[in-house]
């Protein structure tokens, strides 16, 4: 079992030292750290519930969207990718809500 609040921790951590990320490059790293600890990576669509949680509560922000344009080697088509970069909310990084997020959800 994970303590509770490892995972907004880590993503804070995570944001500190990288200063900006989209949600699959977190989720990436998030699921490498826990098979380091010999824990069961998390689906990413629970990730991304999480990521909106951090959002709602303001403890990141949208540091920038992004549009990328590939071309698929298989199809020729073309495939645009839409990225949200996040970043920590400055006024929130030393926020008790870090702790234990869900606590925090019911009182804002």
């Amino acid at each position: 079992m994970r303590a509770i609040g490892s995972f907004a921790v880590f993503i804070r951590n995570y944001l500190l030292k990288k200063k900006k990320a989209y949600v699959r490059q977190m989720w990436k790293a998030y699921n490498k750290y826990l098979k380091r600890k010999y824990y069961r990576p998390i689906k990413y669509s629970s990730f991304v519930r999480y990521i909106k949680l951090l959002k709602d509560l303001g403890l990141i922000v949208v540091a920038e969207a992004t549009e990328e344009e590939r071309t698929p080697k298989t199809t020729g088509g073309r495939l645009v990718l839409k990225r949200t970069y996040y970043m920590l909310n400055p006024e929130m990084i030393d926020s008790k809500a870090w702790l234990n997020p869900f606590s925090w959800r019911k009182k804002k």
